[in-house]
């Protein structure tokens, strides 16, 4: 009885933990997304750094005071050596309802040259710009 006694606890502390990992590891997964630039020259990941939410009051204080996630955008070759990083401002806080956009939409607004040395970024939707 005793041996079912302690095995129960260790079985109980290894169901939590391997609970506790896979959530997190689901909420890294949700924070990092990576893509494939249209022929796979390169993998962009975006990774969500900061998500800044305001309150209705500071809203009304200033322009520049809307709710946005920074995203860092950070671009790898076929070794996976980084070659180029940026960051993103997804500003959603001028249209509440519609929310923050998904990594998935952020990354199909991107625009590639034809031998995708050159990309461009899709603009981050600040009123003050």
């Amino acid at each position: 009885m005793w041996k079912i006694c302690c095995k129960t606890p260790f079985i109980a502390t290894l169901f939590i933990s391997t609970f506790c990992f896979q959530i997190q590891t689901h909420a890294e997964n949700l924070k990092n997304s990576s893509f494939h630039s249209p022929s796979n020259r390169f993998t962009v990941q975006l990774s969500e750094s900061k998500h800044v939410i305001f309150s209705k009051e500071e809203v009304m204080q200033s322009i520049d005071d809307v709710n946005h996630v920074i995203y860092d955008v950070t671009f790898f070759n076929h070794s996976g050596k980084k070659v180029a990083e940026t960051k993103y401002y997804d500003v959603y806080g001028f249209n509440i309802a519609q929310g923050k956009d998904t990594p998935a939409h952020i990354f199909k607004g991107f625009e590639w040259s034809p031998k995708e040395d050159t990309v461009f970024v899709p603009t981050g939707g600040w009123a003050s710009i």
